[in-house]
């Protein structure tokens, strides 16, 4: 059984479910380049490099499991920093969604964080 989640995973959870939205072949790319600059030490790089050798569709269940591995694996995400994540108004919507989602069924606090983001 996977251990609660913080506020921190589940904006990094909320976060992920968009990227996935976007996912597509290059994104891919660029995040395989970004895990191979990353030289930092951490165990993760080939998690990642594994993660990200997987189809796009596996790839998108992936990075947007509930589970300890990939609420791991999500704090060294190649991904945020591909895909542009400075809208602030974006930001704070997520954190708010975050912080008052711990009780709430999180499929539906990303279908409302998605109304906004189409906006």
């Amino acid at each position: 059984m996977a251990s609660k989640m913080t506020t921190d995973d589940r904006f990094k959870l909320l976060m992920h479910r968009m990227i996935a939205r976007r996912l597509d072949a290059s994104a891919i790319a660029a995040a395989r380049a970004r895990v191979d600059e990353i030289d930092d030490g951490r165990d993760c790089r080939q998690e990642w490099r594994s993660l990200l050798s997987l189809p796009i569709d596996q790839i998108r269940r992936r990075i947007t499991e509930r589970s300890e591995e990939m609420t791991r694996l999500r704090l060294s995400s190649p991904f945020p920093i591909i895909f542009d994540f400075t809208d602030e108004g974006l930001r704070r919507r997520m954190w708010r969604l975050a912080k008052k989602s711990q009780d709430l069924d999180m499929a539906q606090i990303y279908d409302d964080l998605m109304d906004v983001d189409d906006d």
